[in-house]
């Protein structure tokens, strides 16, 4: 009879026991699918915020590449109106020097064909080289 109670008292031990390690293992589970649950969302999470500052940083990038292009245009234009107005000056100040010397040389081509006239009538004595008469 002792074995029947004690054999009794075991099986209720070993049920008892095993439902108790069930029900751990069942809480344990819950917990832990809930820790992969946050696990996933705090990789998602990650992956959202990597791929936000990579397309912040490239929008900013371009923003400052075109930023760097169109200052870079505008001085290129500048300088080719400093450079075009430079060249105007030059070719204007060159045309005027071109028109003094071909100024002087009418003139002096005028002076010589006066002084060799002037000469002329001192020789024929239709003159007066002194500016006496």
């Amino acid at each position: 009879e002792y074995n029947n109670y004690y054999n009794q008292a075991y099986n209720t031990y070993a049920t008892n026991y095993n439902q108790y390690e069930q029900q751990q293992a069942n809480e344990y589970n819950r917990l832990a699918s809930l820790a992969g649950v946050g696990q996933t969302a705090a990789n998602q999470l990650a992956t959202s915020g990597q791929a936000a500052s990579n397309n912040v940083s490239s929008n900013l990038l371009n923003t400052a590449n075109s930023m760097g292009q169109s200052y870079q245009n505008a001085a290129a234009a500048n300088a080719s109106g400093i450079v075009g107005s430079a060249n105007a000056w030059n070719g204007g100040i060159g045309s005027t020097i071109n028109n003094l010397y071909a100024l002087q040389g009418m003139y002096n081509q005028g002076s010589q064909q006066q002084a060799a006239s002037n000469w002329f009538n001192v020789v024929n004595g239709t003159a007066d080289p002194l500016g006496l008469v």
